[in-house]
């Protein structure tokens, strides 16, 4: 519980409130304006105490939630995983764990084929930080945010990393080639590489896949083709041998 921002609110919405008490009570509220500027145009505000007694009411609002909350005593929270999804479906319904961190220590839970983990003993209120263990590099979009446990149940968004790009380098007969043509041929993405053979395909995101099947062209060399599996972080690479010549 932030007690710096409960005192805050605390404050500032009873001295509203007490403003505008005192102006009703002494007759002013019909002569008592609020006069400012925003973007260098004045904007007048009528009937003001009206106006403090709204926002002090509204002020009031978060440290009363925060004060008064009482706790139900634990409860089952459910962890709702939703993926991001490319070209196929990266669900990850009843595999890998979600990993709940509370006061430092890590807990997992397993994901069911629903896409639900399940946390027993937690309380409305708690502070949680929330991952995704799985042996493929899934991450959440937010992986630094707290999460605060406002009801039975949390939607964690993530993504499989690493599908956004196919990068390696090309040789010819173990020398850098400079004048190949890389591409993943069934969305027509190509790549010429540099001077080191270094080439870089950037993915759109409706066309993200696990896998894809990349092609390698050389002057003077037959084309070669494999799939290749960005999410392992490797780089795809090719040599084109002399038994490869055309």
């Amino acid at each position: 519980m932030n007690w710096l921002l409960i005192i805050f609110f605390l404050v500032v919405g009873l001295v509203l409130i007490f403003f505008s008490i005192y102006f009703l009570i002494k007759g002013k509220g019909e002569n008592h304006n609020i006069k400012f500027k925003i973007l260098g145009q004045e904007v007048e505000i009528n009937n003001a105490p009206l106006t403090y007694l709204a926002l002090g009411g509204v002020m009031l609002i978060y440290p009363t939630k925060q004060i008064f909350w009482k706790d139900q005593g634990p409860m089952t929270l459910a962890v709702n995983v939703h993926v991001k999804k490319g070209k196929e479906d990266l669900s990850l319904s009843g595999k890998g764990n979600v990993k709940l961190t509370f006061h430092g220590e890590p807990i997992y839970r397993p994901i069911n084929p629903y896409g639900q983990a399940f946390f027993q003993n937690m309380h409305l209120g708690d502070t949680i930080k929330l991952a995704i263990d799985f042996s493929e590099p899934y991450k959440a979009v937010y992986p630094d945010s707290n999460y605060i446990i406002e009801d039975n149940h949390i939607s964690l968004e993530c993504y499989l990393a690493g599908l956004d790009k196919v990068l390696g380098y090309v040789r010819v007969e173990g020398h850098p080639s400079s004048k190949a043509r890389v591409g993943i041929e069934t969305y027509n993405l190509w790549k010429n590489t540099d001077s080191t053979g270094y080439y870089e395909i950037n993915i759109p995101d409706n066309l993200q896949s696990k896998e894809y099947s990349v092609k390698f062209e050389n002057v003077g060399y037959k084309s070669w083709t494999e799939s290749f599996h960005p999410q392992t972080g490797e780089t795809c690479d090719h040599d084109f041998k002399k038994q490869e010549r055309e």
